[in-house]
């Protein structure tokens, strides 16, 4: 699938500028302090990217050179900080000798062979039994694995199963992987091939990065996968296609389905020990419980705790086949939860992405949930904390984002903090078509506060619940804005479980909140339940959207809320920008 989209740098380069200048907050609106709202105080590093107060930003969308954001920048709490660093994506230079490995060769062997700056290359069509294990070797220089000929996508180009026939074929034996990793593997990257099990056998993953390994030093680093096709067996089941823990990770133009299983949570990348950064650019993602997610499981020692992670421009999918509600069921009943999960991770940037097709099985069809979660051990730092989400396109599912203060389970020290949700348009919530809550958003747990929230200039349309949901018995946040919103009322609008729709769920829930320019359309009648300053126009119509019955659902010129934003703009999503992103996305 060839990227169009003018202006996105991910590979190698800056993340999309004005990702993170959407919101408009005046400067009078930033948190105090040169740290930009982070509560623990850390200085950001001078090579360490965007600040998180906002990038340095021009009318092209591209990020000049320059100190901190001009006089007059629009800057926004709750100061999610960006990813510090990135994954190293572009392609090497190679100066050494190419491996030939026919169809019956001795891939390990030649794989053993390789130094820095060789390439190994595998027959197209050939098949290699796996485990094939990446080793330690000497210098910094890249080994590149790829099938060859010429007749793989060009790089700037998403692969698809079609390709797979100009594709070398390593397969996983019945619960092995087809790659796993030495200690301190590094600097190897696969091109164009395909990997998935043998026969239909069961593995737990395709793909195994450092699973094994409990120190950071220890950990394989610098690994790519480019164009690379990963599928699961067809019946038996597959656990992921990545356990992604290790340093340095990058996933750009390949293809993931059939992650799945019964009885047990599967995902296409799955991350729960390793520091990363980690980059997932442009990929075809599909995997039963979780598409893809970071934790789930104990971390393995100090500083292994995934951080730095960039996920843009993927289309995230779960085939209706695998839904028991459609027509096209294809009869195997797998777990099925939710889109992206993040469960311990720190500075995230989740944008540019479709997601499309999650339905209530074993959670309640919510497309994103950010919920952090101490695998049992309270003595573990896990956390979400410092992650944006914004940009994206969600659309045909259950619910939208559920956001946790704390692990209910096993509650620590440890909340979320802040998280930044906006310019994203949510089509389709669903309650009944897809078996969900039917939430656009749902903020819940209190036990312990999370901190610093900011849901802003986001499009939700809904059939069902409500809005926003608040809850469960205890205030669950500090320093929540919620601002410029346009949602779909639904049966209860925003609503706080016993504290009923409106201002009395928004004081007990999120004490010293703003809640300010939001339109909550489909019942004019509730105005005077909630704070004055937003708005309440009576049904889609009267809201003003350039083509609602169409899809387009930006907002008309003529609308009455073109210009009543809090930053003057219109209400609710970027509609043109998020377009512009996730055009060639799908």
């Amino acid at each position: 699938m060839a990227r169009k989209i003018a202006g996105w740098a991910w590979k190698g380069a800056v993340v999309l500028a004005f990702v993170l200048v959407p919101v408009g907050c005046g400067d009078d609106d930033a948190p105090p302090g040169d740290d930009a709202g982070r509560r623990d105080g850390g200085a950001v590093p001078a090579d360490a990217g965007p600040r998180p107060d906002g990038a340095v930003v021009d009318d092209a969308g591209s990020t000049p050179d320059g100190g901190g954001p001009p006089s007059g920048f629009l800057r926004c709490p709750p100061g999610a900080e960006l990813p510090r660093a990135r994954a190293d994506t572009p392609f090497p230079t190679l100066t050494g000798r190419t491996i030939h490995v026919a169809a019956g060769g001795d891939l390990q062997a030649a794989l053993d062979m390789a130094v820095g700056g060789d390439t190994v290359e595998l027959a197209a069509g050939a098949t290699f039994m796996g485990p094939v294990t990446l080793r330690d070797h000497a210098g910094t220089d890249w080994v590149v694995i790829r099938s060859d000929g010429v007749a793989l996508p060009a790089e700037g180009h998403r692969v698809a199963p079609s390709d797979a026939a100009a594709m070398a074929r390593i397969v996983a034996p019945p619960a092995l992987s087809a790659i796993e990793t030495a200690t301190q593997a590094h600097h190897y990257r696969l091109v164009g091939i395909e990997l998935t099990t043998s026969s239909d056998t069961y593995s737990t993953a395709i793909v195994d990065l450092g699973s094994s390994e409990s120190t950071v030093a220890a950990m394989p680093h610098h690994i790519v996968l480019d164009r690379c096709y990963l599928h699961g067996a067809a019946t038996a089941g597959t656990r992921r296609g990545i356990a992604m823990n290790a340093v340095q990770v990058a996933v750009v133009e390949s293809y993931f389905t059939d992650f799945r299983e019964t009885g047990a949570d599967s995902q296409a990348i799955a991350g729960w020990s390793g520091p990363g950064p980690f980059g997932i650019y442009d990929n075809y993602l599909a995997g039963a419980a979780e598409n893809v997610m970071f934790g789930g499981a104990s971390s393995h020692g100090p500083g292994t705790n995934p951080s730095d992670i960039e996920i843009c421009s993927n289309h995230f999918d779960k085939p209706l086949t695998w839904y028991e509600m459609d027509p096209t069921f294809a009869g195997l009943d797998w777990v099925e939860k939710n889109l992206f999960e993040l469960k311990n991770a720190r500075r995230v940037l989740f944008a540019g992405n479709v997601l499309e097709h999650s339905w209530g099985d074993g959670q309640v069809g919510f497309a994103i949930l950010l919920t952090p979660r101490a695998e049992g051990d309270r003595s573990l730092d896990h956390a979400v904390t410092d992650v944006t989400v914004a940009y994206n396109l969600v659309r045909d599912v259950g619910a939208g984002v559920a956001l946790s203060s704390v692990d209910d389970g096993t509650p620590s020290s440890n909340v979320s903090e802040r998280v930044a949700i906006h310019n994203n348009l949510f089509v389709g919530i669903d309650h009944a078509r897809w078996n969900g809550a039917g939430r656009a958003f749902q903020i819940t747990r209190g036990g312990a506060t999370g901190h610093d929230v900011l849901v802003a200039h986001n499009t939700a349309l809904l059939s069902g619940n409500a809005a926003i949901v608040l809850g469960d018995s205890t205030p669950v946040f500090d320093g929540v804005v919620i601002r410029d919103n346009l949602l779909e009322h639904g049966d209860y609008g925003l609503f706080g479980s016993g504290q009923g729709e409106g201002t009395g769920a928004l004081d007990y829930y999120v004490p010293g909140y703003v809640f300010a320019a939001n339109a909550i359309f489909g019942d004019a009648s509730v105005a005077s339940r909630y704070p004055a300053g937003n708005f309440f126009p009576a049904n889609a119509a009267a809201v003003g959207f350039v083509d609602a019955a169409g899809g387009d659902y930006a907002l008309a010129a003529s609308s009455a809320y073109a210009s009543s934003a809090t930053d003057g703009r219109a209400l609710g999503a970027d509609v043109a920008q998020i377009t512009r992103v996730t055009a060639g996305v799908r």
